[in-house]
């Protein structure tokens, strides 16, 4: 009988400490996704400075196969171009300079980084090109505001939360990783654990 209480309680201490070891996992990686989203923002603001718009991605809703999922993974390219100068071929401009991603910046690409100092861990590669991450390797996601429009010519549709760009991170989300329209973005059940600008 002794024995079985002794068990008992070891295995009420070891579930114990599971279940914190999870929470103090979890807790660390939406603390590192919010320094990552950070410094996009700060990057994604030297590149309006630098450009006088936010980059726009080439491929909105381009997926890839990223550590076994399926996810969009064509604004987290587009992000990982425009602010680290490494290739410019998945963001929309009128003349190309850079080419693809290899991974490194080199050479002419020097001149194009946004974000000097980005965390190794932010940035991994994916089927094609590299992606930034965040604490819990899912590929960051963006969405760019309307453009202004032209006289004469109707409203652009609003297609983000915010005016300029949404940034955000599908956090410890496990579900669907391809809600990237206005109306799931809207749906406080389906983003409630994501780490967003709005």
């Amino acid at each position: 009988m002794e024995l079985m209480t002794v068990v008992a309680i070891i295995a009420v201490l070891a579930s114990l400490t599971i279940v914190g070891f999870k929470s103090a996992q979890t807790s660390a990686s939406r603390n590192r996704t919010a320094t990552f989203h950070a410094a996009i923002k700060s990057g994604l603001e030297q590149y309006f400075s630098d450009n006088g718009e936010y980059p726009t991605p080439k491929d909105t809703l381009g997926m890839d196969t990223f550590q076994g999922r399926r996810v969009v993974a064509g604004p987290s390219k587009m992000l990982y171009q425009a602010l680290s100068g490494d290739g410019d071929s998945e963001i929309l401009l009128g003349t190309p300079r850079l080419g693809p991603s290899d991974g490194r910046v080199a050479g002419i690409e020097v001149d194009y980084v946004k974000l000097v100092e980005m965390p190794v861990e932010m940035k991994r590669p994916a089927t094609s090109g590299w992606v930034l991450v965040d604490g819990f390797n899912n590929p960051f996601q963006y969405t760019k505001g309307p453009d202004r429009a032209r006289p004469g010519q109707p409203p652009p549709q609003q297609t983000t939360m915010n005016a300029t760009y949404d940034l955000w991170s599908f956090g410890e989300s496990q579900g669907d990783l391809t809600q990237t329209d206005l109306g799931s973005k809207q749906n406080t059940n389906i983003a409630a654990k994501w780490i967003k600008n709005w």
